[in-house]
């Protein structure tokens, strides 16, 4: 997925998952990663807060990954 993507956005990822190898392969790609947090003694969230330590970009809103992106959402 993450080949065919601009960028990758990990919602939840305990520390092996599927979710942080996507995001691996997209930082070897050179593609922007997105993280949204989670409950910090959660497990299922170990992966995601280890991927922010590591660089990855602290979202907490669609409008975040627009505007780094610099992508101009469009009103209906």
């Amino acid at each position: 997925m993450s080949g065919i993507s601009i960028a990758t956005v990990v919602i939840e990822a305990p520390e092996r998952s599927g979710s942080l190898a996507t995001a691996r392969l997209a930082l070897e790609e050179g593609r922007d990663v997105f993280v949204v947090p989670g409950n910090t003694s959660h497990p299922n969230y170990k992966g995601s807060h280890h991927l922010i330590r590591q660089g990855a970009r602290l979202v907490t809103s669609a409008r975040d990954i627009l505007e780094d992106l610099d992508i101009k959402p469009t009103s209906s």
